[in-house]
């Protein structure tokens, strides 16, 4: 029997949304989703595919997105790694699958690190291990404070053409507006914070991720231009067994942009639990 509720749950990242769905004794897909977007902009097209494979799911807004509130303070990857480890201590739950993208990869990765044996396996789509280099944190730590100021016509727009491809933009042009209306709504002092501790702060653990030894399924999109395929590829090297599959013409968000292709890499990958 499916059960959709919603939780707010106090962080050291602030105060986060999780929505609740899918079978109520299936086990947990734990699901964080890309910078600007919310937890069902980015994997909303997910949910029915898992829980038909028996899966409950626990989608969360990040800070400054969606229903959550803003972090109090800028903060680390690993903080939200920890902040994920709370969730599921305030759910009841000792092990998940942790699907994340971009954002959500990096949270996931530090989950696996930090706590091994609450990880039963690892979706990263979108997602890199490393930290971005000079010039572009440079950049990002200029379009951290715009966003905070006010940026100028809206960042929404800007935001959809880094996020979707020019497939998705131009095959659906309507959801790439709806997705850019979305962003224009998130509190901006709240977006800026994370904006700037995702892209700007964000430290390596490139040197440190072939110690995880869980199952991992790694998603890359073929016109991703925020975290091209080559950061994908560097995991696979990386991590012992790891899956590897590139979309092709899939930008920044492929669970939104190819959801039949990325649903039935998951089923492949997550086994159903009826």
């Amino acid at each position: 029997m499916d059960n959709q509720t919603s939780k707010f749950i106090e962080t050291s990242v602030g105060r986060l949304k999780v929505g609740l769905s899918g079978p109520q004794h299936g086990p947990l897909a734990f699901m964080w989703p890309s910078l600007f977007t919310d937890g069902s902009a980015t994997w909303g097209l997910q949910l029915d595919g898992l829980h038909g494979l028996g899966w409950r799911t626990a989608l969360v807004d990040p800070p400054g997105h969606g229903a959550s509130g803003p972090a109090p303070r800028e903060f680390s990857m690993r903080q939200c790694g920890q902040a994920a480890l709370a969730i599921l201590d305030e759910l009841g739950v000792q092990r998940a699958a942790f699907l994340g993208v971009s954002w959500g990869g990096f949270v996931a990765l530090h989950v696996a690190l930090e706590a091994p044996d609450r990880v039963v396996a690892l979706v990263l789509s979108n997602t890199s291990s490393q930290r971005m280099p000079t010039t572009a944190r440079m950049r990002d730590a200029a379009l951290a404070k715009m966003i905070r100021n006010g940026f100028p016509g809206g960042l929404g727009k800007v935001a959809v053409e880094g996020l979707l491809g020019a497939r998705a933009r131009g095959d659906d042009p309507a959801s790439a507006q709806q997705l850019a209306k979305l962003i224009d709504a998130f509190d901006k002092v709240g977006l800026a914070r994370s904006a700037s501790s995702v892209l700007v702060g964000r430290e390596s653990i490139a040197a440190d991720i072939h110690r995880i030894h869980a199952p991992v399924l790694l998603i890359a999109g073929g016109a991703d231009q925020a975290l091209p395929p080559s950061h994908a590829e560097q995991i696979a090297r990386e991590i012992s067994g790891a899956q590897l599959h590139i979309i092709p013409e899939v930008g920044h968000l492929a669970p939104r942009e190819a959801p039949a292709a990325f649903a039935r890499l998951l089923a492949d990958f997550l086994p159903p639990t009826a």
